[in-house]
C-alpha cells in the first residue's frame, strides 16, 4: 500500500488513511465512521470475503455507497456471488454469523 500511497502523492491525490484491521473484526462501524468524517470517498480494501460481507453491510447502513459518491475497490479474487447473503443464509440454515441485510442491499453497497 505504501508504494500506492507514493503514487497518489506524486499525482496530487490526498491519501487519507492506511490502516490495518484485526482479521476477525466484524464491527467496523467506528472505522467507517472515521473514514466518512475525514471525507474519504475512495476506499481501497484488502480483506477476506467474510469480513467484506460485514463491512459492506455497515457501509450500506452508514450511507457509504456508490449512490452517495463512495467508490470501493475490493479484491478481485472473491468467489462469484460472495455478496449473495440470501443464498448463504439459506445454505447455513440459521447457523450463520452473516450480516442481517439482503442481497439487494449488499449490491447497493
Amino acid at each position: 500500500m505504501s508504494s500506492l500511497q507514493d503514487v497518489f502523492q506524486e499525482h496530487g491525490i490526498d491519501f487519507v488513511l492506511n490502516r490495518k484491521f484485526p482479521r476477525d473484526t466484524t464491527d467496523m462501524s467506528l472505522y467507517l465512521e472515521d473514514l466518512k468524517e475525514r471525507g474519504a470517498k475512495v476506499i481501497i480494501a484488502d480483506f477476506y470475503e467474510p469480513a467484506a460481507r460485514h463491512i459492506m453491510c455497515q457501509a450500506y447502513k452508514l450511507s457509504m455507497t456508490q449512490a452517495e459518491g463512495y467508490v470501493w475497490f475490493l479484491p478481485g479474487w472473491y468467489k462469484e456471488g460472495w455478496y449473495d447473503l440470501d443464498n448463504l443464509k439459506n445454505k447455513s440454515e440459521g447457523k450463520s454469523n452473516h450480516p442481517m441485510i439482503t442481497q439487494m442491499m449488499m449490491k447497493r453497497a
